[in-house]
């Protein structure tokens, strides 16, 4: 499936449930979506770290994801999301690549989000 192909399935999809990668969340938010998010896990090996969970709060705190802890929970956060095509909540304050920026750089509500040096992740694959 191209990239162009996978924002036309986002942009008809009811709900848009993702992991808490950059570019899916972005992908789902570009069309309008305020994605359902299950961040990957470092204590399930899911990743080498919790950089997905940091994500996930710092867009959560501005309301541009709906975060799902834990899996269990999917179902019911399907459930509750609202009609049909629903997009992402009012008084959003800035796009999300500017949360995101100001996320890893230490700015705006949130802290920086931790990040961990090339050379322990290579030694760690």
């Amino acid at each position: 499936m191209s990239f162009d192909e996978m924002l036309a399935c986002f942009e008809a999809a009811d709900v848009v449930v993702t992991h808490a990668g950059v570019g899916s969340v972005l992908s789902a938010t570009r069309v309008g979506h305020s994605p359902i998010v299950v961040p990957r896990l470092r204590r399930l090996g899911e990743h080498v770290d919790d950089h997905q969970v940091e994500l996930t709060r710092a867009l959560a705190e501005r309301r541009m994801v709906r975060p799902v802890w834990e899996v269990e929970d999917l179902p019911g956060a399907v459930a509750a999301y609202p009609a049909r095509n629903a997009r992402a909540p009012q008084g959003v304050e800035r796009p999300i690549h500017v949360a995101v920026r100001e996320a890893l750089r230490g700015e705006g509500p949130t802290k920086r989000i931790g990040r961990r040096p090339r050379a322990r992740l290579r030694a760690r694959r």
